[in-house]
């Protein structure tokens, strides 16, 4: 498995249980909900083996349990910064080739 992966899969337990706590004390969510999405995260979670089959499975989270959206919204977030990241660079490279002309 990708070492990137494992650690955006421990970063997104990390997230979901802190989203889970809060929400257990706002009571946003039952003890029940945190139990039957408890048991779905560790189930699925760790079978996970690309970012985007993260992102689906945290969307699919959050749209059953609106306590973890926000932990999707941050993965999305994160997603966006590093695809504009690399759009960044690579115009960056252009205009050092055509700086070089």
């Amino acid at each position: 498995m990708d070492v990137i992966l494992k650690d955006l899969q421990k970063k997104a337990y990390q997230l979901l249980l802190e989203a889970m706590t809060s929400a257990l004390k706002k009571g946003e969510m039952t003890v029940d909900d945190s139990e039957v999405s408890s048991r779905k995260i560790v189930r699925n979670l760790d079978g996970i083996e690309s970012y985007t089959e993260l992102l689906l499975f945290l969307q699919s989270l959050a749209n059953t349990y609106p306590a973890y959206k926000g932990v999707y919204v941050s993965f999305k977030q994160e997603e966006a910064a590093q695809k504009d990241k690399k759009k960044m660079e690579a115009l960056q490279a252009r205009l050092r080739q055509f700086a070089s002309i």
